[in-house]
């Protein structure tokens, strides 16, 4: 899976740009030149309505509705932002985060057309990493929506004509056994992706009926001066031929990656997942996320088949 480097903003965003991004109701606007043209000229919305709003949103999100994410979107957000990079991006959060509670609205600022939110979630990677001025929302078509696009990517807009940066280039694909080094001096490699033979899974080893498992084994080096915190990984599967579910599945015994890896130590690990090798085939995309406050580091993605 790749998300463009603008649509990657969603994930690393504070709770009130990756939480609050999306309104379960109203209708589409019809874009012209300037899509926010064709906001609403009656008096506006209700606070009331703008929390229901954010409410709906996180429903949305939690249940991987990509349409209801683009529907709360303002036009102009929607312009900006293709389906299926709504998809991938919920995908993402999904595996990031799983499901994601609300526990504080803030309403910073209301003008009854146009409105600021901030959004507590109790998830320290996401209210750390959250701006205080708050995510913006506009009152369009009868139905509050998002309008933060155009905060998130400000930084990366103004410096659009500028020549690229190949330290800021999203990776290419690596193979199996390939290694993938960040600056910090800690590195990764995709050691192997190996089928789960049945005999050895247990009676309360959990696997989708039809699936084959398998597992996603990686080598973590630390090499850098700082230990590294081994909660920061997160590891995003897909099937490479036609697509596909990935299922995560459990295995007795198996360890989460957690903790922290002091510098000159290696981490063995493995994850074991599913998928539906006759319908979809034995090839997986894998990519894995890192992810800190500040969200410099890439996301290498491996090409690997089920061995």
């Amino acid at each position: 899976m790749r998300l463009t480097s603008r649509f990657r903003g969603i994930v690393p965003a504070a709770a009130t740009l990756l939480v609050l991004s999306t309104a379960a109701c109203g209708s589409d606007a019809e874009s012209g030149d300037d899509p926010r043209d064709a906001r609403s000229a009656d008096a506006g919305g209700s606070e009331e309505e703008l929390r229901r709003a954010v409410e709906d949103s996180l429903g949305a999100i939690n249940e991987g509705d990509a349409d209801a994410l683009l529907a709360g979107q303002s036009a102009a957000c929607r312009e900006q932002t293709s389906a299926d990079e709504a998809v991938e991006a919920l995908a993402l959060i999904e595996a990031l985060y799983g499901e994601i509670r609300l526990e504080e609205i803030e309403i910073l600022e209301f003008e009854g057309t146009s409105a600021v939110v901030r959004g507590t979630t109790g998830i320290e990677a996401l209210d750390s990493a959250g701006d205080d001025d708050g995510a913006r929302w506009i009152w369009e078509d009868g139905a509050w929506r998002d309008d933060s696009c155009d905060d998130a990517g400000s930084a990366q807009d103004s410096g659009q004509d500028a020549a690229p940066d190949p330290d800021a280039t999203v990776p290419s694909d690596l193979a199996a056994g390939e290694t993938h080094e960040w600056d910090d001096g800690v590195s990764v490699t995709l050691t192997g992706v190996t089928e789960i033979p049945s005999d050895s899974l247990g009676e309360f080893d959990l696997v989708t009926e039809g699936h084959t498992p398998f597992f996603v084994e990686l080598t973590i080096v630390n090499d850098g001066e700082q230990p590294a915190d081994l909660g920061e990984f997160s590891t995003l599967v897909e099937g490479a031929t036609n697509g596909g579910t990935v299922d995560s599945v459990y295995v007795e015994g198996e360890e989460y990656l957690e903790g922290r890896l002091a510098p000159g130590e290696t981490k063995e690990h493995r994850e074991p997942y599913s998928i539906d090798t006759a319908a979809n085939g034995s090839d997986l995309v894998i990519e894995l996320w890192r992810y800190q406050e500040d969200m410099d580091f890439d996301a290498p993605t491996w090409v690997a088949t089920i061995g």
